[in-house]
């Protein structure tokens, strides 16, 4: 089968066929674009004809051939606006010795019109009136409103101009409008969205973080009296982009086999794009959080292309719960050598170093973790990246060694305890302006709690954008975190909206206090164990990031600190994130490994070995070559990124993620 690519070369020398071949799918469509714009058939038929004809002339101008159906649908709209300006329905002449009337017959138009005059400042809106509903010649105007013949011309020409743009623009937003409505019904029929769903969220952006569509439409459905919801996003052709829907109630449906979870997956990969089995032909199937992970990519030299293809979760059930699709991509370039693998191993070997932290080993992000604190020897980036035709590490997440400020702990730091207070005053929240709207239980002795502040202007409740949705559900909220047996705070974060005009008037020193004051407040007992972390900091940020990282006789523990945001502009704290190890878990930590970072690095590289991939670049260098051939590290055992090496028993632990 020749694929577009070949059809447009083709008729680009010339191949009339070609074009013909190129079109003849496409015309139904073109059509249909045309009639947002005309009423009549006829004028339809006659504007994707005179389309066609611009088209195959112009198609030498055509650079990439996945934008040909976007290019070909730009030429029919500029067609049917031209065809617009042209028509008798709106005569909006210049000429001096014009006397017809302004004619409108379309009530649409007459709308329109009406809007467009309105926009117009007075004096422009006085001289259309007399020219288009009086009939008075330009030389009348003049000599009525003792003005030069000149600014008569000149201001009608502005005026008209005006109207004209503004006219255009009420076209385009008819004709988005008629858009979004029909990738609403066609959302709805697709899914089987019931009577019973609400639509919250009904939007429509150009210009997207996913250029390759040119626009997108977004949708949310929610149950009348349930948290039971779907969301949809469909390009501006129809195609689906995004979909996830709420699984609680399908918990108690029989199970299927992992076979027939497979096939449904492809089922649904097949509905909505036909043929994408075949143009993504790497495939990789996964549990993730409950749910079966269904992945297909492109590839390239036989290995995968990340963010490409499309990622389905799966419930055990059989119901498909959530879809991504990433698309296609241009074929990388291909590196000229490849280090061998051993070599490269050599050279990592050689080039790595180790450092002594603590770590929590969470269940849910170390392979075989157990949740208790070990003494570790860890590197200093998270990946271990190193591209393949060299022998240089790839810049991934750099992970910066906490470095304290000030090398006391907080409990040698001068200064008095604050004295109690509850719940809402830590938070900021006055319980006459505030309403507590949830308070749930969401785990093992935690609880959820949501206020509302209840004067807080919501946004117009006409605007079903998904701006408006985040801004309502997240505008004037306070959310906290409570230890549901102690009523202790755990952490928490205001949405309250700042005022950007308010000077910044609390410089670090003094926010530093006001985090301080929380620590010693709320968690006393971890004085001995906190200390002051260096921050970089921009003097114009209105929120003062304060951390203070957890140590242990210097040793610090990994990923464990509290950390406040503190208002410059007032002093209130917004936001507060605790770590999540405790006290009496520190008191009984070993600072001394069982073997040196020499050893360590044996036992390491033991444990590890190396995968070639591709890897997605997201720096400065992506415009030149978005992706990289890489050497990644992995562990032998789950092949996963490793993470960190016990210092006692010389285990390696990977990351469940990547």
């Amino acid at each position: 089968m020749i694929d577009a690519q070949q059809q447009i070369n083709a008729a680009q020398n010339g191949d009339h066929d070609a074009f013909v071949s190129l079109i003849k799918d496409r015309t139904d469509k073109l059509h249909r674009v045309a009639r947002h714009y005309v009423r009549e058939s006829k004028d339809a038929e006659d504007i994707v004809q005179d389309a066609l004809v611009k088209a195959y002339e112009s198609l030498q101008t055509l650079q990439q051939a996945e934008a040909f159906e976007s290019w070909l649908t730009r030429i029919v709209v500029n067609r049917a606006l031209n065809h617009l300006e042209k028509s008798k329905r709106v005569h909006l002449s210049e000429d001096p010795q014009a006397q017809e009337p302004l004619v409108v017959n379309d009530i649409d138009q007459t709308l329109d019109l009406e809007r467009a005059l309105a926009s117009l400042n007075p004096k422009l809106r006085q001289l259309l009136f007399l020219k288009y509903k009086k009939d008075l010649t330009q030389q009348q105007i003049a000599h009525l409103l003792d003005m030069p013949l000149g600014t008569v011309k000149t201001q009608l020409r502005k005026g008209l101009e005006h109207l004209r743009n503004e006219m255009v623009q009420d076209f385009l937003e008819r004709d988005m409008d008629t858009l979004r409505l029909q990738l609403r019904q066609q959302a709805e029929h697709q899914f089987a969205v019931s009577s019973d769903y609400d639509l919250i969220v009904n939007d429509y952006q150009e210009n997207t973080m996913r250029g390759t569509w040119k626009g997108e439409a977004g949708f949310l459905w929610v149950k009348t009296g349930s948290d039971d919801a779907v969301s949809a996003t469909l390009s501006r052709d129809g195609n689906l982009l995004d979909y996830a829907i709420s699984w609680a109630s399908l918990d108690n449906e029989t199970r299927l086999s992992e076979e027939e979870l497979k096939q449904q997956a492809e089922q649904f990969l097949e509905d909505h794009y036909p043929g994408a089995l075949r143009n993504f032909p790497y495939c990789e199937m996964e549990w993730m959080e409950g749910m079966f992970g269904y992945t297909r990519q492109q590839k390239a030299m036989g290995l995968p292309l990340p963010e490409t293809g499309c990622l389905i979760m799966v419930h055990p059930s059989g119901r498909v719960v959530g879809f991504r699709y990433y698309g296609t991509v241009p074929g990388p370039a291909l590196p000229t050598m490849i280090t061998p693998e051993e070599e490269q191993m050599a050279c990592m070997k050689a080039n790595f170093l180790l450092h002594v932290e603590y770590c929590v080993l969470d269940k849910a992000v170390y392979t075989d973790g157990d949740d208790q604190v070990h003494l570790v020897y860890a590197p200093r980036n998270r990946g271990l990246i190193y591209t393949a035709s060299s022998q240089e590490e790839v810049p991934t997440a750099y992970r910066a060694e906490a470095v304290p400020s000030d090398p006391r702990t907080l409990d040698e730091w001068p200064g008095e305890f604050p004295p109690a207070r509850s719940l809402e005053e830590w938070i900021g929240v006055d319980n006459d302006q505030f309403q507590l709207v949830q308070d749930d239980n969401i785990g093992l002795n935690t609880k959820l709690m949501v206020w509302k502040q209840q004067n807080e202007e919501r946004p117009d409740k006409n605007d079903q954008s998904w701006k408006a949705y985040w801004a309502d559900q997240m505008e004037g909220a306070v959310k906290a975190r409570v230890d549901s047996q102690t009523g202790q705070l755990i952490d928490f974060v205001s949405h309250g909206k700042p005022d950007q005009l308010a000077p910044l008037t609390w410089d670090r020193d003094a926010c530093i206090e006001v985090a301080m004051d929380y620590v010693r407040g709320l968690a006393a007992e971890m004085l001995p164990y906190l200390k002051l972390l260096t921050e970089e900091t921009d003097d114009e940020d209105r929120l003062e990031i304060i951390r203070f990282g957890v140590y242990v006789q210097d040793v610090s523990v990994r990923d464990e600190c509290y950390q406040l945001a503190v208002d410059r502009s007032n002093g209130r704290v917004q936001s507060l994130m605790s770590p999540s190890i405790r006290p009496e878990q520190l008191k009984k930590l070993e600072t001394v490994p069982s073997f040196d970072s020499q050893t360590a690095i044996l036992r390491w590289m033991a444990q590890a070995k190396l995968r070639l991939q591709w890897e997605r670049m997201h720096n400065a260098r992506a415009e030149e070559a978005p992706y990289e051939l890489v050497y990644r590290m992995i562990g032998s055992e789950h092949e996963r990124t490793p993470e960190v090496l016990d210092a006692h028993t010389g285990k390696l632990y990977e990351n469940t993620f990547y």
